[in-house]
């Protein structure tokens, strides 16, 4: 005979070594997103051509999902010594199946923050500051996420501000 352990999955509650749930999806429950303990550090979001004189920003149609998007991100990616933008995180964890959420992810989770901050284990570094989401807003700029200490809100900012990156994945 087999016995499993049903472990009930709340905001907070550390999800193996990978990281802590932040967000129940409440039409699929038993589903949702883990992110990572700790920021990934600062970067530029990207997307820009470099073959050009003078480089301009090019717009990637980064306007879906957080996994369409940092799919996008990391596709234009040029692979060169460029390891502060977006692109080169994503190179190395969009196929473990992380991502930089979208605006809309990010609100929700961020409509979580107290309770996860609160219930967060030791060692999940708490979220405050300024995140990139993955959604772009045009060519030259793209949403940002703060998640500081009394409110929480978005803007939008060029794509060469280094903001801080927090990657998410499903469950």
């Amino acid at each position: 005979s087999i016995t499993f352990e049903t472990i009930a999955l709340e905001v907070g509650t550390p999800y193996g070594e990978e990281g802590v749930v932040v967000w129940l999806n409440p039409n699929n429950p038993g589903h949702g997103y883990i992110m990572r303990n700790a920021d990934e550090g600062q970067f530029k979001y990207g997307g820009y051509q470099y073959d050009n004189d003078p480089v301009r920003a090019i717009y990637l149609g980064a306007k879906g999902t957080g996994k369409e998007n940092s799919e996008k991100i990391r596709n234009s990616y040029d692979h060169g010594n460029r390891s502060d933008e977006l692109g080169a995180l994503l190179n190395r964890s969009v196929n473990a199946g992380w991502w930089v959420p979208s605006r809309s992810e990010w609100d929700d989770i961020l409509s979580e923050k107290e309770a996860i901050n609160q219930a967060a284990p030791e060692g999940f570094q708490v979220l405050s500051g300024v995140y990139w989401t993955s959604s772009e807003v045009s060519d030259n700029s793209v949403y940002i996420n703060y998640a500081k200490v009394t409110r929480s809100g978005a803007s939008d900012e060029p794509k060469n501000s280094m903001y801080n990156v927090r990657l998410v994945k499903e469950f």
